[in-house]
């Protein structure tokens, strides 16, 4: 009897131990795919907050500061995008640059971006209602990103693959803060009307200011691109 159960042991041992052995090998190279898969996860993370992520194509990116300037100027109009939450929102809005941005920026090459220097003001000045979505948003989330466009035109080609834009655009990122001292209010408002070509001099009244909202965007850093030929620059 003792060798009839031995050998019954001995013939369970045999038949489901190597199926045994591959599920424990299964679970550990499951184990070892999450945590490789984790492990690359939190590094493309901390590369986004750390700003690491680079343009694709490092070749059509604008790292001049005085065609930054210039295509800033140029712009007539600025998508500025705010969230709070899960809740994205952007929107068109005139808008006035303030100060010199070939001044107040230096280039970082490494991303390939322009990065406001420490104490400089590189400033965007909006007005708004004195109440609205944007100004409920900045109050929750003052981080903003913005958009502004040169000249952009439609290359016709003679397939349809051969159809492209021929574009200029600025990306921007920056602290949006509510404007409540009256003069700086007057200041944003004249930088707004110079922008879009008024000479001055101009006459904003107090009751006037008290109804309108002017709103700052202090920009930390710039990204341009383009794929508009030199001779055809703004």
């Amino acid at each position: 009897m003792e060798s009839q159960a031995g050998a019954t042991v001995v013939t369970l041992i045999f038949a489901w131990g190597a199926p045994l052995v591959l599920l424990v090998v299964v679970s550990i190279r499951y184990v070892q795919r999450r945590r490789k898969r984790a492990r690359v996860a939190t590094v493309r993370e901390a590369s986004v907050v750390a700003g690491e992520n680079k343009m694709r194509r490092a070749d059509r990116a604008i790292t001049d500061p005085a065609r930054i300037d210039a295509i800033l100027r140029s712009a007539t109009v600025c998508r500025l995008a705010l969230a709070i939450a899960n809740e994205p929102y952007v929107v068109p809005l005139s808008f006035g640059l303030a100060d010199s941005t070939p001044g107040s920026v230096e280039t970082d090459f490494t991303g390939l971006r322009l990065v406001v220097r420490n104490g400089a003001e590189c400033r965007l000045y909006f007005h708004a209602a004195s109440d609205g979505r944007k100004l409920k948003m900045l109050r929750e989330n003052p981080r903003a990103c913005f958009e502004v466009e040169g000249r952009v035109d439609l290359w016709r080609g003679e397939s349809t693959c051969d159809w492209t834009m021929i574009y200029e655009s600025i990306i921007g990122y920056g602290r949006l803060t509510e404007v409540i001292d009256s003069e700086e209010k007057r200041h944003g408002l004249e930088c707004v009307m110079r922008h879009h070509g008024a000479k001055g001099p101009f006459d904003f009244p107090d009751s006037m200011l008290e109804r309108t909202a002017v709103i700052r965007l202090d920009i930390t850093e710039l990204t341009g691109k383009t794929n508009r030929p030199p001779e055809e620059e703004t």
